[in-house]
C-alpha cells in the first residue's frame, strides 16, 4: 500500500473537518436540530427550495458513510437545481476523494471549478493529488500552476511550490523546478519545505554545472539547515584552494546568525558558538550578544554567558528586556551547579528579579516555553512560591494552554491539607 504523507494526513484531516462543518450548517435548520438520527430513505427530491433542505438528505447519508448514496443526492440536487450544480459536484468530489476513489474525484473535481470561490485552492490541490495518484502528470502540474497563478492568499502555496517542484523535476525540466524554487524563495518559504527545495536546487546545480545555482542553494543551506549542508559538502563551492573559507565573502552577519539559530534549534551549541565568532568584532550587535548568550548557557556555562550579557548597551526597553531574560536564564544556569541549598537559593533569588525586570519593562522578548518550565521548577524545588507562581503566571501569558503546575500544585495542597497547614494549602490551590 502506498504511503500516504504527514501532510496528506493533515490535507483528509482539514477536509473532514471542513465538511463536517459544510454539512452540519448546510443540513441543519435554524435552531437546534433533534439528535436522533432517521433511517436514510430512498432517492427522492428535495421537497423544499432551501438550500439547507436539498443538502440534508446527502449529508445525512455521508454520516451513515453511505458515500454512494450520497453522491446520487447530490447529482439530483444538481439536475433540479442548475445553479448548484458547480457546489453540488465540488461536495461531490470531496466525497470521492474521501473514499479513495482518484479516478472519479479527479472527473468531478475538474467539473466543479469555481474561480475566486472561497475553497478554490483545496479543489485545486486535491485536483493535482488526485491526478498525480492517476498517472496523469502534465494535469497535475497545470493545476498546481493555476493553484500558485490564481489564489495568491492561500495557506497551500508552500506545499503547492513544493509538489510542483518535485513533478517538474521529475519529469526532467530543470529550469522549471528552479523557477518555482525562486519563486517559494521570493515568498520566504521556511522549515522542512525549504530545506527540501534548496536541496532539490543544489542537486540541479550540480547537474547543470550551474555555478551560480549552486552556490546560491549552498548559501541558503548552510544558513537555514547547517546539517544537511555538512552531509551534501556544499560549503567545499566557497573554499579557496588552500582550503580555507572566508566567511564574511560567503554569508552576511544576518545570516551567519540565523547560521547560529540554527545550530541552536538542533541542540548543537558548541557549531552556534563557532558560527557566531566568525562575525566581525565591528558587527556584534546586541542581537549576536544575546545568540551568543543563549548558546553559551545551553551549554552549561552560565557564568561565560553573564559576562558577554554585560557587554551590551540596551537601545530600548525591548533590548534591555531581552538581556534581562536572558539574564535570568543564565543565572537559574548557575544555580545548577554544585550550589550548596543557601547559595542556591540565593542565585535562583536573583534569576528571579531579571524576571522580574523583564516584566516591568513591558516589551516583548524572545521567552522560550521550556526555560520558563525549568524556571518554574527550580523556584519551586528551592522554597520560593510567589517566584514560581510569577513564572507560571508569565508561560500562562506566553502559553495559554499549558498545564504546567497544575497537577503539581493541586497535590501540594492536599498534602499541606493534611497536615493541618490550611492557609499553605489555600495558596497552592488559588
Amino acid at each position: 500500500m502506498k504511503k500516504i504523507s504527514g501532510f496528506r494526513l493533515v490535507v483528509l484531516g482539514v477536509f473532514s473537518a471542513c465538511l463536517l462543518v459544510v454539512y452540519a450548517l448546510l443540513s441543519t435548520p435554524e435552531g437546534v436540530q433533534a439528535a436522533t438520527h432517521s433511517r436514510i430513505h430512498p432517492i427522492t427530491a428535495p421537497s423544499s427550495t432551501s438550500r439547507a433542505t436539498r443538502y440534508a438528505p446527502a449529508a445525512q447519508a455521508l454520516r451513515s458513510n453511505n458515500l454512494q448514496t450520497a453522491r446520487q443526492l447530490l447529482e439530483e440536487v444538481a439536475r433540479q437545481y442548475p445553479d448548484e450544480a458547480v457546489r453540488a459536484r465540488l461536495l461531490a468530489g470531496f466525497y470521492a476523494y474521501e473514499a479513495g476513489d482518484a479516478h472519479l474525484a479527479e472527473q468531478l473535481l475538474t467539473q466543479a471549478s469555481e474561480p475566486g470561490g472561497e475553497i478554490e485552492d483545496w479543489r485545486l490541490w486535491l485536483l493535482a493529488e488526485t491526478a498525480q495518484a492517476n498517472d496523469d502528470l502534465d494535469v497535475a502540474r497545470t493545476t498546481l500552476d493555476r493553484l500558485l497563478a490564481d489564489c495568491r492568499r492561500s495557506p497551500l502555496r508552500p506545499q503547492a511550490y513544493l509538489a510542483a517542484a518535485r513533478l517538474a523535476n521529475k519529469a526532467g525540466d530543470e529550469r522549471g523546478t528552479l523557477a518555482l524554487i525562486d519563486g517559494a524563495r521570493s515568498e520566504k518559504v521556511k522549515g522542512e519545505t525549504a530545506i527540501e527545495l534548496e536541496n532539490m536546487a543544489w542537486r540541479i546545480g550540480q547537474q547543470l554545472n550551474d555555478e551560480g545555482v549552486r552556490r546560491e542553494a549552498a548559501r541558503r543551506l548552510l544558513v537555514e539547515a547547517p546539517m544537511t549542508a555538512g552531509a551534501l559538502g556544499v560549503a567545499s563551492t566557497f573554499r579557496a584552494i588552500d582550503g580555507s573559507i572566508d566567511w564574511s565573502r560567503v554569508l552576511s552577519s544576518g545570516e551567519v546568525k540565523q547560521r547560529a539559530r540554527s545550530f541552536l534549534d538542533i541542540d548543537q551549541m558548541t557549531m552556534a558558538i563557532d558560527t557566531l565568532d566568525d562575525v566581525p568584532e565591528a558587527e556584534r550587535d546586541t542581537e549576536w550578544h544575546l545568540i551568543k548568550a543563549r548558546a553559551l548557557t545551553e551549554a552549561r556555562r552560565g557564568e561565560d554567558a553573564l559576562s558577554v550579557l554585560s557587554a551590551i548597551a540596551p537601545q530600548d526597553p525591548a533590548e534591555q528586556a531581552s538581556v534581562e531574560w536572558e539574564r535570568a536564564v543564565a543565572t537559574r544556569e548557575l544555580a545548577s551547579s554544585g550550589r550548596d541549598e543557601t547559595e542556591r537559593r540565593s542565585i535562583l533569588e536573583a534569576s528571579h528579579r531579571h524576571l522580574a525586570n523583564m516584566v516591568r519593562l513591558g516589551a516583548d522578548a524572545e521567552i522560550s516555553t521550556k526555560e520558563l518550565k525549568l524556571l518554574y521548577k527550580d523556584f519551586l524545588e528551592a522554597g520560593l512560591f510567589p517566584q514560581a507562581t510569577d513564572a507560571l503566571r508569565i508561560l500562562r501569558r506566553v502559553d495559554p494552554a499549558d498545564a504546567t503546575g497544575i497537577r503539581d500544585l493541586w497535590e501540594r495542597g492536599w498534602e499541606a491539607y493534611g497536615r493541618q497547614e490550611l492557609d499553605k494549602a489555600v495558596t497552592f490551590w488559588q
